[in-house]
């Protein structure tokens, strides 16, 4: 990562902070950046945004903050199979759509969160130790398959706390 120390403050390339944002500039746009240095490129001489480096990291923390998003959770069987289950978020279930056999014939919950986002990685995780359910990669992260009925899958699920 490149980065430069002026009186003591470390500033840092936002293009290198930033590279996991779909455009660094945008982002860079937002903050207090000053045009420190100049790279040489396979285009020419290319000029890079940097900023402090405290900066950065609170720009992130807002950033996380802000993707905290209050949705819905919820675990189905498909008409397809009832063997197979889907794990899933949403902002709101009554406005989702599944075609085919992907359509939920058991719905075995469709609980409130506050955060959606870590609440699916946690019943994901959840699902994936369990020796009853069986991870199914090649349909997708969020598919699993199961003995299990619907009862009994609700009874498992509960045990965990979101």
């Amino acid at each position: 990562m490149r980065s430069v120390t002026i009186d003591g403050d470390e500033y840092v390339c936002c293009n290198d902070f930033f590279s996991s944002y779909s455009n660094p500039r945008k982002v860079a746009g937002k903050m207090k950046t000053r045009r420190l240095c100049k790279w040489k490129t396979k285009r020419g001489l290319h000029s890079y945004a940097f900023a402090k480096r405290s900066e950065m990291e609170n720009f992130k923390k807002y950033r996380a903050r802000k993707t905290q998003v209050h949705g819905q959770l919820y675990l189905f069987t498909t008409v397809g199979n009832s063997r197979i289950l889907k794990a899933g978020r949403t902002k709101n279930w009554r406005q989702r759509n599944y075609v085919g056999l992907n359509k939920p014939r058991d719905v075995i919950f469709v609980r409130d969160v506050e955060n959606m986002r870590k609440s699916e990685n946690a019943l994901i995780e959840y699902l994936k130790k369990q020796d009853y359910f069986i991870h199914r990669v090649d349909l997708g992260e969020e598919w699993f398959e199961t003995d299990l009925t619907a009862v009994q899958i609700k009874c498992k699920v509960n045990q965990m706390l979101f």
